[in-house]
């Protein structure tokens, strides 16, 4: 009988009235998408992210055994050691790979980004140590709003990216990072559910 995997990732859980705050900005994106491009083609060329599982994350595990939980989770405090809480800004709408061919929409990640940062090359460290590959891009981080389909075309995209890059300022939303979260990720068709297997406390 094989072992039971579960699909796993390191995040920062986003706090219900930043959640809020995304899915106001969401239905203006929407809206700005559906007048560039016609209601049933925006549609078609754009998958947007549930506000409610929305999360920063810092590194994706996959499918592991559950019986590795427990090993995942002692790397992890290892990890995290002594690091301090720290603050966060979610502000700035961007595009990957340009606002010209976009694949993905994204809300920038500021303020003690780079504090973010040590603790999650300290996370790949630790992961490494557990056989899991080693992140090959520098950390960019980031909360991603909306990915566009595959077969979305080249000016659908364009006008997409234009959308976005014309969307205005944001008002910085601020989060205070005060846990580091193991996550859970099950798949269905009416999209991913997310569950906190276990939270580490910044002290």
């Amino acid at each position: 009988m094989s072992e039971r995997m579960i699909r796993t990732f390191v995040a920062v859980e986003l706090p219900g009235e930043v959640k809020a705050s995304l899915r106001k900005l969401e239905d203006r994106l929407k809206r700005r998408m559906s007048s560039a491009l016609g209601p049933d083609a925006a549609e078609r060329a754009l998958k947007w992210v549930d506000p409610e599982g929305v999360h920063l994350t810092l590194k994706f595990l996959g499918a592991v055994p559950a019986s590795h939980l427990a090993q995942i989770e002692n790397a992890l405090r290892r990890a995290i050691g002594e690091a301090n809480p720290l603050a966060i800004e979610l502000h700035g709408l961007g595009a990957f790979p340009t606002f010209q061919r976009p694949r993905v929409l994204w809300i920038g990640v500021h303020g003690e980004a780079d504090k973010l940062g040590q603790i999650h090359a300290q996370i790949d460290a630790e992961m490494a140590g557990l056989g899991f590959p080693r992140e090959e891009r520098a950390f960019s981080p980031h909360i991603t709003l909306a990915r566009l389909r595959e077969t979305a075309p080249p000016d659908e995209r364009r006008k997409i990216g234009e959308a976005v890059k014309d969307g205005g300022e944001l008002a910085p939303m601020a989060v205070s990072v005060d846990t580091i979260s193991l996550m859970r990720s099950e798949l269905s068709r009416a999209g991913a559910h997310y569950t906190a297997l276990a939270r580490f406390s910044l002290v």
